[in-house]
């Protein structure tokens, strides 16, 4: 993935950018207030479902910050290989690329004890700008991250993809034929 990717949640929540992404889900980052965390997870997942498609085409996310939307992509793909694609159809593929990743990761001991924010992160600064911005500080890390799991199809104690979601996303093992 990205060296930019966590620039996403910040971009859309600060910056007020939603690429596009509102139509297909994430709220609009106007109505929503900065610090508020009720929500976040959900959003997070689609925000990462979308951002994610530069890397998985080969170009450069800065396209998305210039404007290029996710439905903008479809039609790129559609045009270049003649697939009838829509975002919708590119999100898909894009949730299906996260999740062969989270597979990756849970093969090479990635747990769900991984999924978390240094202590540093989460606290309120100790100087800057934000230092004296309580609100600033990440009060309820695991709501946010069980609401990302829940959105995601993904276990709440192990963070592992469901069945479920690995048969909804056609990711299911094979077994060859004998």
């Amino acid at each position: 993935m990205c060296h930019i990717h966590p620039l996403e949640g910040m971009a859309w929540d600060r910056g007020k950018v939603d690429w596009g992404l509102t139509k297909h889900g994430v709220r609009d980052p106007n109505e929503v207030e900065r610090w508020d965390e009720k929500g976040k997870g959900r959003d997070v997942a689609i925000l990462q479902n979308g951002l994610a498609l530069p890397d998985i085409l080969g170009t450069c996310k800065f396209y998305m910050y210039g404007g290029i939307t996710v439905d903008h992509w479809a039609e790129m793909v559609s045009a270049l290989t003649g697939w009838e694609m829509n975002g919708e159809d590119l999100l898909k593929v894009s949730e299906r690329v996260i999740n062969l990743q989270r597979l990756f990761n849970i093969r090479e001991g990635i747990t769900r004890q991984d999924d978390q924010l240094p202590a540093r992160v989460r606290s309120l600064p100790t100087f800057g700008k934000y230092s004296t911005e309580p609100d600033c500080e990440v009060q309820d890390l695991d709501s946010m991250l069980l609401e990302y799991y829940k959105h995601r199809g993904w276990d709440p104690e192990t963070g592992i993809p469901t069945h479920e979601k690995l048969a909804e996303l056609d990711l299911e093992p094979r077994v060859p034929p004998s």
